[in-house]
C-alpha cells in the first residue's frame, strides 16, 4: 500500500508539471523578454556566433548523449551502482523517447535529462558543498547554453522552458521511482514470477 501512494504521488507530480510545461498561456508574460533575447542575438548574429550555437545543438543531440551515457554506465557497472544503472537506463529511454522533439527544443531537453541526471548522481555520493556548487553551476550553464543555441535557431523561450520542465519532472520521477523503498521488493517479485 506505501509503494502504490508512492508512485501515485510521483505520476501525479509527473502529470501536474506536464500541464504547466505544455500550457503556452502560463508564460505569456515571457514573450517581452524572449523579443529582447531575439533582438540581442539578431545584432550580434555572426558567422562565430552561429558555429558556436551549431557545436553547442550537436553536442546535447541523441548521439553524443548516448554515447555519453555508455561510459556513465560502464562506469556504473564497474562501481557496481546497479539502482543507478536502472536509473540510467529509465533516463535514457525517456531521452531517446523525446529525440524526437527535435530542433530546437530537442537538445534542451537532452541537456536537461542528461546534466541533470550526473547532477542528481554527484548530489547522491558527495555532500561537500566545494563539489556539489561547482556540478550544480555546469549543469545549469549546459541547459542554458543549449536553450540559446535553441533560440538562436528560431526556437521560442516558452518552448525552451516547457522541455526543460518535462524533461526536469521525467528526471525526477525516474530518479524517484527507481530509489523508491519497495522498487527492488518489486523487482524481486517481477523476478521470481518468471522462473
Amino acid at each position: 500500500m506505501h509503494d502504490s501512494v508512492e508512485v501515485a504521488v510521483v505520476a501525479g507530480g509527473l502529470v501536474v508539471l506536464a500541464l504547466i510545461a505544455v500550457d503556452p498561456r502560463a508564460f505569456g508574460a515571457l514573450d517581452g523578454v524572449h523579443r529582447q533575447i531575439e533582438q540581442w542575438m539578431d545584432v550580434h548574429r555572426c558567422v562565430e556566433m552561429t558555429r558556436w550555437m551549431y557545436l553547442v545543438a550537436k553536442a546535447h543531440s541523441v548521439v553524443p548523449l548516448s554515447l555519453g551515457a555508455w561510459f556513465l554506465a560502464f562506469w556504473l557497472v564497474w562501481r557496481g551502482e546497479w539502482r543507478w544503472l536502472v536509473c540510467l537506463f529509465a533516463v535514457m529511454s525517456v531521452l531517446l523517447v523525446g529525440g524526437a522533439l527535435g530542433a530546437p527544443a530537442g537538445p534542451v531537453w537532452g541537456a536537461t535529462l542528461a546534466h541533470g541526471f550526473v547532477a542528481i548522481l554527484v548530489f547522491a555520493r558527495s555532500n561537500r558543498l566545494a563539489v556539489r556548487v561547482p556540478v550544480a553551476c555546469a549543469a545549469l550553464a549546459f541547459v542554458l547554453a543549449a536553450g540559446a543555441s535553441g533560440i538562436y535557431f528560431a526556437g521560442h523561450l516558452t518552448d525552451m522552458l516547457a522541455a526543460s520542465a518535462f524533461a526536469l519532472a521525467l528526471l525526477v520521477c525516474c530518479v524517484g521511482l527507481v530509489h523508491a523503498p519497495g522498487f527492488e521488493r518489486t523487482l524481486r517479485r517481477l523476478w521470481s514470477r518468471q522462473d
